[in-house]
């Protein structure tokens, strides 16, 4: 087992390993439990930061369009996006219930009310289909029915953040 050494010297090095360790071994502890907490924490401020910035970009775009003939969207539309009872992705008209919301970055670009749509690096180019964000997102931006922006899926920590 253990021995002590005839040395002090010894004592105190092996000593001084042994803390070492166990401090190495319990900040290991705390990091793998603590990292996480603290990257969702970014992860979400960077979302929230989004979503702020693209209400933004919309006050900014009503201002710019007066009066506002047509919202920033794919469609001109503003509400949950449906295709026919199905999420919309599709956008094409396709039937008489649909609502495409997505929100047009490129529509906002060229108004000046969002600076660059590659900005926004929660954008899911599929719903989103004039995002230029690379690598796409997992959050499809649209505009709500009282002129509120909103995502699906709406945020969560399993998803992230890109």
């Amino acid at each position: 087992m253990y021995k002590p050494s005839p040395y002090p010297l010894i004592n105190k090095i092996r000593n001084d390993i042994i803390f070492v360790i166990i401090i190495l071994i319990v900040g290991l502890i705390m990091g793998f439990i603590v990292l996480p907490f603290i990257i969702s924490k970014f992860e979400q401020r960077a979302y929230i930061a989004d979503q702020k910035a693209l209400q933004s970009a919309v006050e900014q775009h009503k201002e710019n369009i007066f009066p506002l003939s047509q919202w920033p969207t794919l469609s001109g539309a503003v509400g949950f996006p449906v295709e026919g009872n199905i999420e919309g992705y599709q956008c094409d008209d396709s039937d008489s219930g649909e609502i495409c919301s997505w929100l047009d970055f490129e529509k906002m670009v060229i108004t000046g009310s969002l600076a660059d749509s590659a900005l926004i690096r929660s954008a899911d180019s599929i719903k989103n289909s004039s995002a230029t964000n690379a690598p796409s997102g997992q959050y499809g931006w649209y505009i709500g029915a009282t002129g509120t922006v909103y995502s699906e899926p709406v945020y969560s920590v399993d998803l992230g953040y890109p």
